[in-house]
């Protein structure tokens, strides 16, 4: 008579807490995800999803935007607020245009994040800071990377107040892009000490010659108004040949 097969999972002698803690360490590995870990049984998934989907990064095209959204509005086997208590920082880097509206959807499931990096083109004026609602909704934003052409021309400001941009209202770090064509517009300069929270701040410009020069104008002029508790601002040039 044949041996029983033994269970194909190798960890059935193990108490459950320490297979529990080895797959969540498994899972935070940053450098090779593993997602084969929430294929492995429901429980499971349960315990590594929260962590691989802690920090999110889409790049390159808007079709994986798409993929992830898809993800975000019909994925039955999350519970609905999973997305908005599970990731807390968002890393977006798309360079088309096409699917403005899947990128918004994921921003609108993530409202408590608190890092938020997002570089596109211009999406069109009723996704601008200002004018769409999702902005509103990031209470708790601490870092974040985003062009002044995501502002519309009324919100130009770093006053955070609930009829202005309550995204800034514990920003630590802020990164702004310098490169944009910004139609005559600029910041609001006296309200840039209303930052009270910011430590970290740095202008990058991909630009070069007599823009680099005219940046470098205007930001003397926010001199006057940096937060008493700024620690490092910074300036990242990369020159065009």
């Amino acid at each position: 008579m044949a041996s029983p097969i033994r269970h194909a999972d190798c960890f059935h002698d193990f108490p459950e807490d320490i297979v529990r803690t080895i797959l969540e360490e498994a899972a935070s590995d940053t450098n090779e995800p593993a997602w084969a870990c929430a294929r492995v049984l429901r429980k499971v998934q349960g315990w590594t999803e929260p962590i691989m989907y802690r920090h999110i990064r889409v790049e390159h095209t808007s079709a994986r935007a798409v993929l992830l959204a898809r993800t975000v509005n019909s994925y039955p086997a999350k519970p609905a607020t999973f997305f908005a208590t599970s990731v807390k920082s968002l890393y977006i880097d798309v360079w088309d245009d096409s699917e403005p509206t899947a990128i918004f959807s994921i921003l609108g499931a993530c409202p408590n994040i608190v890092g938020l990096h997002l570089s596109t083109l211009y999406l069109g004026k009723s996704f601008l800071v200002g004018n769409h609602s999702v902005w509103k909704g990031f209470s708790k934003l601490e870092k974040l990377r985003i062009a002044p052409n995501m502002f519309s021309p009324y919100h130009f400001t770093f006053l955070s107040g609930p009829l202005e941009n309550p995204m800034f209202a514990f920003i630590t770090h802020l990164e702004l892009p310098w490169n944009y064509r910004l139609r005559g517009l600029s910041w609001k300069l006296p309200s840039f000490s209303s930052l009270q929270a910011l430590t970290h701040m740095c202008i990058l410009s991909c630009d070069s010659g007599g823009d680099i020069i005219s940046m470098f104008v205007q930001v003397r002029s926010w001199v006057p108004h940096i937060p008493t508790q700024l620690m490092i601002y910074t300036t990242r040039i990369r020159v065009r040949y």
